[in-house]
Parts: structure tokens; C-alpha cells; sequence
């Protein structure tokens, strides 16, 4: 997976050792191994392991719906049978919104070739959420579990970790709830968090933290002077977090609304 869901993939396969790991690579992992695969058309694989009883296993993360996706595992698998001269199984794990609907097999006259297929929503959001892994917390999040209960425990668990792992769960939670659209229960737990300095270059953590700080402000300023006009509900609304941090600094000793904004 190209991009952001780089991010994802390292969070949730390496060093994880839960129940979605385990079962994406048929056992225990002994060894990672390069994923770097020369002469194919995705050089790199999301995750190539030895495991314990010595064999290897190959895992991809997949958000959307890939038509030619058999086509792209079949190519990893002439990679990897040339690189290991053996059989090498392969698991994609499928982590979109909309429903599977992903070829896992190539059926011709003269050749056979399939792969296992996983939907996340396969997997129990209750049991996930009660794992010690936080790979396994993170992907709760893709789940029918309940939302607020997935979000609270995944950032619990982030901000007990030690970095550099807290900053790429951080960066993965992130990725995650926008793909299944969990901004607004984020937004109600987000501001209670230590982690919100860890996701400050985020556009949608920014946004919250602005809107947050804006209907703090609007409050103090009705408790002080009165109900608001609406030319500060439209000042508020288009402020940026520049002005919202003058304003707030202003608010303490301001004598009336108009020297709060003064800009």
C-alpha cells in the first residue's frame, strides 16, 4: 500500500504479536525477512516472515477494492517461490469501507492460483479491543464494536506506549479513523489526551483543536458580556489558530467584546 498506509502497515504487522498477526501468518513470527522483491510490478511487499516452524509467509494490507489484485499476488508469488525455492502462503488483510468484493483466485485451463482473503470485519472488535497487542486495538477501530469503547481504549493504549511506537500508533489511529469515518467520536476524546501534541500536524486535528478552542471562547465571552452577536460567531468561524490563541491571551483582561478582537 503506497503512501499513508505505509504508516499503517508497519504499526500493524511488524513486531505485532496479537491474535490479527497471528492469524494473518498462520503462527508465531521468528523472522523478518526483506520485503524487497526485484522484477515485479510492487516491488516492495507489506510483510515477508519466517516463522517459528521455519515457514515463510507473506502478508498484504488492502484499503480499497483491487480488481487485478489476484494479479498482483500471483506476482509476489513467482517472486517469492524464485527467492525461497518453496511455496510461500499469502494473506491479503482487507481494511476498506465498502464490502469485499476482491478476486482471491486466478482459475485458467492450465493454471490454479489462489490466496487467502480476510476481511477485518471478520475478526471479534470485542476480543481485539481486549488484547494486550495495540496492533490488534488499532484495527478495532475497522470493526462493528462500539465506537466510543474502541476509540477511548486505542488512545489509552497510545499514550501508555513508548516511542517511537506511540508516535507510528498515533499516525496509524489516525489513518484508521478516517477510513471509517470516526472523526466525530475521536473529536469528543481527542482534547482530553496527552496525544494530541503527538498528531499536531494533523488537518483534522487541527480543525477540531480550532473548533474547540473557538466555542470555549464564545462561551467565556457570553458568560462576561452577554449573549453573542453574530459578527462573533462569524469571526470565530473563520478564525485561524493564530488569531484564536491572540484572542484567548486578549479575553483575559478585555473589557468588552469589540477589544477581544481587535486585529
Amino acid at each position: 500500500m503506497p503512501g499513508e498506509y505505509d504508516v499503517v502497515s508497519k504499526v500493524l504487522l511488524l513486531e505485532s504479536t496479537g491474535l490479527v498477526a497471528r492469524t494473518l501468518f498462520g503462527g508465531e513470527v521468528a523472522e523478518w525477512l526483506s520485503a524487497e522483491l526485484p522484477n515485479v510490478r510492487n516491488p516492495r511487499a507489506d510483510a515477508v516472515v519466517r516463522r517459528v516452524d521455519g515457514q515463510i509467509a507473506h502478508v498484504e494490507l488492502q484499503a480499497k477494492n483491487d480488481p487485478e489484485m489476484a494479479e498482483r499476488m500471483f506476482d509476489y508469488n513467482d517472486a517469492l517461490r524464485r527467492r525461497f525455492k518453496r511455496d510461500v502462503p499469502q494473506t491479503v488483510l482487507y481494511l476498506g469501507p465498502e464490502q469485499l468484493r476482491m478476486p482471491h483466485r486466478i482459475i485458467e485451463p492450465r493454471l490454479h492460483y489462489e490466496y487467502r482473503l480476510i476481511d477485518i470485519r471478520e475478526f471479534s472488535g470485542e476480543d481485539l479491543i481486549a488484547s494486550a497487542d495495540i496492533a490488534d486495538n488499532l484495527l478495532a477501530v475497522l470493526t462493528d464494536a462500539g465506537r466510543d469503547k474502541v476509540i477511548r481504549r486505542v488512545l489509552e493504549r497510545i499514550e501508555a506506549a513508548q516511542r517511537p511506537v506511540q508516535e507510528q500508533a498515533a499516525q496509524a489511529f489516525m489513518i484508521l479513523s478516517k477510513l471509517r469515518g470516526h472523526t466525530g467520536e475521536f473529536s469528543k476524546e481527542i482534547p482530553m489526551l496527552d496525544i494530541k501534541e503527538l498528531l499536531r500536524d494533523d488537518e483534522m486535528v487541527l480543525e477540531i483543536a480550532a473548533e474547540r478552542a473557538a466555542k470555549t471562547l464564545a462561551r467565556q465571552l457570553e458568560r462576561r458580556f452577554g449573549p453573542n452577536p453574530d459578527w462573533v460567531a462569524d469571526r470565530l468561524a473563520s478564525a485561524t489558530e493564530e488569531q484564536l490563541t491572540r484572542w484567548e491571551d486578549r479575553f483575559a483582561t478585555a473589557t468588552s467584546r469589540a477589544e477581544v478582537f481587535l486585529d
